[in-house]
């Protein structure tokens, strides 16, 4: 790209806010017993800024602040009492992080909402592409330990979804009735029903299969949309499965 030879970042500030813990949680499966799991629901709104410049002609541009929040697993693995306690460190999220950006600039353009939607997507999607599971990141703490076996670890298990019909959906139009369709998120995966037409109780009677990795922690996302071809999506309601196991027998 030749607009790449002459951008360049003039500074990043990245604040004095600190990093706020909102909450611990440690798990600990006696049939894993050389594995602990920590998790850090964490959030940070700082006073980011960030400056870059395409061209000594072109108006600075950058970011002023980022808010960022979610729920990051820490996994300390595998255990031993030999030397090391902790031989590798693994961090990902459970779910896709809540990422706020407010552009600065040239790039205030992107704070309108249209834009602001796509540009936030981007980087959630370049986030998930790096931690968002089954992605990992593992730190080695001992010399020679194969963490292939730590980023590439096999799914615990498949949960098989029904996706079958939706009742009284309330109407995002005052005249028109909804044009119906789920999003389903597990981890990094996604998936997306066919859209019903003109219907506030839709029936889509279609089956997804989702690889689950972490049967404690990870949350099934289902949301509804009403379709629109002029101006956003309207959410129409959404719903959080936890402990995908014990609730499998729900999820129809």
């Amino acid at each position: 790209m030749p607009f790449m030879k002459t951008f360049k970042i003039i500074c990043v500030d990245p604040g004095k806010e600190p990093l706020k813990i909102c909450g611990v949680q440690a798990h600990i499966d006696p049939s894993q017993k050389k594995r602990v799991a920590i998790d850090i629901d964490f959030s940070y709104n700082g006073n980011v800024t960030v400056k870059v410049q395409l061209n000594k002609f072109s108006k600075e541009s950058g970011v002023n602040n980022i808010c960022i929040s979610g729920l990051l697993r820490i996994v300390l693995e595998p255990l031993s009492g030999n030397g090391s306690l902790v031989e590798a460190v693994t961090f990902y999220f459970l779910q896709r992080p809540h990422i706020v950006i407010e552009w600065s600039g040239l790039a205030t353009l992107l704070n309108i909402e249209g834009l602001r939607t796509i540009a936030d997507n981007i980087i959630l999607e370049i986030v998930d592409g790096l931690l968002l599971l089954p992605r990992r990141y593992t730190v080695p703490l001992v010399p020679d330990l194969n963490i292939l076996p730590l980023l590439f670890p096999m799914p615990m298990g498949i949960v098989r979804i029904f996706l079958i019909e939706a009742k009284e959906l309330m109407r995002s139009d005052l005249c028109d009735e909804s044009d119906a369709y789920t999003v389903i998120h597990l981890g990094e995966q996604t998936w997306r029903s066919t859209t019903i037409f003109n219907s506030q109780n839709p029936q889509w009677n279609e089956i997804f299969e989702a690889a689950v990795h972490e049967a404690n922690g990870q949350i099934l996302e289902i949301a509804i949309y009403d379709e629109d071809n002029v101006k956003k999506d309207d959410s129409l309601g959404r719903y959080y499965w936890t402990n995908l196991w014990n609730t499998a027998h729900e999820m129809k």
